[in-house]
């Protein structure tokens, strides 16, 4: 069937991984040239035979495509082959559920499934699930519960979800760490803040870093590090922190599905911290004096 309008090749790595443990039982990235040998040997003749390959393939292609019916249309598609397949399951959810409440019940179904699938995997490969690509769809599916119990309002759940995440992949290749210290200052916890802040790193997050430094701080009652953060920031981004300082939206939305996409991720996490700052008196009132 032809691609998906619109497809990127945003899971192209993943792909070749799959491919390689699929036809040779080999883990890790491979090279270009090990690709283009696996292609040349005829190993992967009867990949396209599997049921379940065939279905993530599809599942991709709705991931990877920005045509929401297309989207929509590819995941139908791979359930078609593989009724169990997560990351279609994500996708579906998000169109096909009828509240907030029903797309948690969708997505914590499709995870405990995967999980059962998966469970020799999960505990070969505990505390560092990215390297087995079988379990990615997994991972993802999680960050989705997660965020869908954020928009049900079950934030604590969430946080038990990010905290698993985080803890199941040392790399932490989905970039957990950032929702899961939104949460963390949600709940009040700054001194769990504070360990994920020590570990704060990629340029892309750094002003949602700093923003969620000054919370922390806050939170900790160390006032004057907080306010010379503060004012530091407001100098540079005025409109953020007039933003921020404004009454949150009164739903936590969380529309679409993680695609491994830096914007959009980062998006989810603004809408986090925004919510975090308005989840305490102490953090609502020192904004309001700054306003």
């Amino acid at each position: 069937e032809e691609a998906a309008p619109g497809a990127s090749t945003r899971y192209l790595s993943e792909r070749a991984q799959r491919w390689m443990f699929w036809a040779r039982g080999e883990r890790g990235m491979p090279s270009a040239e090990q690709v283009r040998e696996l292609v040349r040997s005829g190993d992967l003749t009867d990949y396209k035979t599997d049921a379940h390959e065939v279905a993530q393939e599809y599942a991709y292609e709705a991931l990877e495509t920005a045509d929401r019916e297309e989207q929509h249309r590819r995941a139908r598609r791979a359930l078609v082959f593989d009724p169990a397949c997560v990351d279609a399951l994500r996708v579906t959810a998000e169109f096909e559920a009828t509240s907030a409440i029903d797309r948690v019940g969708r997505l914590k179904k499709a995870v405990m499934d995967e999980e059962a699938r998966l469970a020799p995997v999960l505990e070969e490969f505990a505390g560092r699930l990215s390297e087995a690509v079988e379990t990615l769809p997994l991972l993802r599916a999680r960050f989705d519960l997660a965020c869908a119990l954020w928009s049900a309002g079950r934030v604590g759940r969430a946080r038990q979800h990010l905290e698993t995440l985080y803890a199941q992949d040392a790399d932490d290749l989905l970039g957990v760490r950032y929702p899961l210290l939104m949460t963390r200052l949600h709940e009040g916890d700054h001194q769990g803040a504070a360990e994920l802040l020590e570990r704060a790193g990629p340029e892309a997050a750094e002003l949602l870093v700093r923003w969620a430094r000054v919370l922390q701080l806050v939170l900790a009652g160390r006032d004057d590090n907080a306010a010379a953060l503060y004012e530091e920031i407001r100098t540079e981004h005025a409109s953020e922190a007039e933003s921020l300082a404004s009454p949150p939206p009164p739903d936590f939305a969380y529309s679409g599905f993680f695609r491994d996409e830096i914007p959009e991720s980062a998006a989810v996490c603004l809408r986090m911290l925004h919510w975090a700052w308005h989840a305490h008196e102490v953090s609502r009132g020192w904004l309001r004096d700054r306003a």
